[in-house]
Protein backbone atom coordinates (compact mmCIF):
# COMPACT_ATOMS: atom_id res chain seq x y z
CA UNK A 1 0.00 0.00 0.00
CA UNK A 2 1.20 3.49 -0.75
CA UNK A 3 0.00 6.77 -0.16
CA UNK A 4 1.17 9.66 -2.27
CA UNK A 5 -1.87 11.60 -2.81
CA UNK A 6 -1.07 15.59 -2.29
CA UNK A 7 1.93 14.83 -0.70
CA UNK A 8 4.49 17.81 -0.01
CA UNK A 9 7.23 15.34 -2.63
CA UNK A 10 4.56 16.99 -4.98
CA UNK A 11 4.93 20.57 -4.37
CA UNK A 12 8.28 20.11 -3.99
CA UNK A 13 8.77 18.58 -7.77
CA UNK A 14 6.17 20.44 -9.35
CA UNK A 15 6.12 24.00 -7.47
CA UNK A 16 2.47 23.93 -6.56
CA UNK A 17 2.04 24.98 -3.12
CA UNK A 18 -2.01 24.15 -2.19
CA UNK A 19 -2.13 20.51 -1.81
CA UNK A 20 -6.00 20.61 -3.52
CA UNK A 21 -4.28 21.50 -6.88
CA UNK A 22 -1.52 18.30 -6.77
CA UNK A 23 -4.16 15.95 -8.41
CA UNK A 24 -1.58 15.83 -11.68
CA UNK A 25 1.16 14.96 -9.56
CA UNK A 26 -0.87 12.85 -7.55
CA UNK A 27 -2.06 10.58 -10.90
CA UNK A 28 1.75 10.38 -12.19
CA UNK A 29 2.88 8.67 -9.01
CA UNK A 30 -0.40 6.21 -8.82
CA UNK A 31 0.82 5.24 -12.44
CA UNK A 32 4.37 4.75 -11.44
CA UNK A 33 3.52 3.26 -8.44
CA UNK A 34 1.91 0.59 -10.32
CA UNK A 35 4.42 0.14 -12.76
CA UNK A 36 6.73 -0.52 -9.88
CA UNK A 37 4.30 -3.03 -8.61
CA UNK A 38 2.41 -1.20 -6.10
CA UNK A 39 -1.52 -2.65 -5.60
CA UNK A 40 -3.12 -1.23 -3.28
CA UNK A 41 -3.13 3.26 -3.98
CA UNK A 42 -4.11 5.27 -1.29
CA UNK A 43 -5.65 8.50 -2.56
CA UNK A 44 -8.44 11.53 -2.10
CA UNK A 45 -9.16 11.55 -5.76
CA UNK A 46 -10.43 8.15 -5.54
CA UNK A 47 -12.46 8.58 -9.33
CA UNK A 48 -9.91 10.50 -11.08
CA UNK A 49 -7.40 7.88 -10.31
CA UNK A 50 -8.94 5.34 -11.36
CA UNK A 51 -9.88 7.12 -14.37
CA UNK A 52 -6.45 7.99 -15.26
CA UNK A 53 -5.20 4.41 -14.23
CA UNK A 54 -8.06 2.52 -16.53
CA UNK A 55 -7.28 4.67 -19.56
CA UNK A 56 -2.89 3.97 -18.65
CA UNK A 57 -3.71 0.51 -19.07
CA UNK A 58 -5.90 0.52 -22.15
CA UNK A 59 -3.28 2.72 -23.84
CA UNK A 60 -0.31 0.03 -22.27
CA UNK A 61 -2.49 -2.98 -24.19
CA UNK A 62 -2.67 -1.48 -27.17
CA UNK A 63 0.71 -0.06 -27.62
CA UNK A 64 1.98 -3.75 -27.12
CA UNK A 65 -0.05 -4.37 -30.62
CA UNK A 66 1.55 -1.65 -31.90
CA UNK A 67 4.11 -2.32 -34.29
CA UNK A 68 7.66 -2.20 -33.03
CA UNK A 69 9.16 0.56 -35.24
CA UNK A 70 5.98 3.07 -34.25
CA UNK A 71 5.61 1.89 -30.85
CA UNK A 72 9.36 3.30 -30.61
CA UNK A 73 8.38 6.74 -32.85
CA UNK A 74 5.48 7.15 -30.31
CA UNK A 75 7.81 6.49 -27.06
CA UNK A 76 10.70 9.32 -28.31
CA UNK A 77 7.53 11.43 -28.49
CA UNK A 78 6.22 11.24 -25.09
CA UNK A 79 10.25 11.44 -23.77
CA UNK A 80 11.00 14.33 -25.62
CA UNK A 81 11.97 17.67 -24.21
CA UNK A 82 9.87 19.45 -26.15
CA UNK A 83 6.39 18.12 -25.43
CA UNK A 84 4.21 20.49 -24.08
CA UNK A 85 1.21 20.50 -22.83
CA UNK A 86 -1.47 23.35 -23.48
CA UNK A 87 -5.02 24.48 -23.16
CA UNK A 88 -7.47 23.51 -25.26
CA UNK A 89 -8.58 26.87 -25.27
CA UNK A 90 -4.99 28.14 -26.89
CA UNK A 91 -4.89 28.59 -30.84
CA UNK A 92 -3.06 26.09 -32.54
CA UNK A 93 -1.07 29.44 -34.69
CA UNK A 94 0.44 30.60 -31.14
CA UNK A 95 1.63 26.38 -30.43
CA UNK A 96 3.79 26.47 -33.60
CA UNK A 97 6.42 29.06 -32.62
Amino acid sequence: MLGVSRKRFIKDLSGNNDSKERLGGTISSSLYAMMQGVQILRVHDVNEVNQSLKVFKSLKFLSESIDGSIKNTIVKILLSPELRVCSIKQKHSDLIK
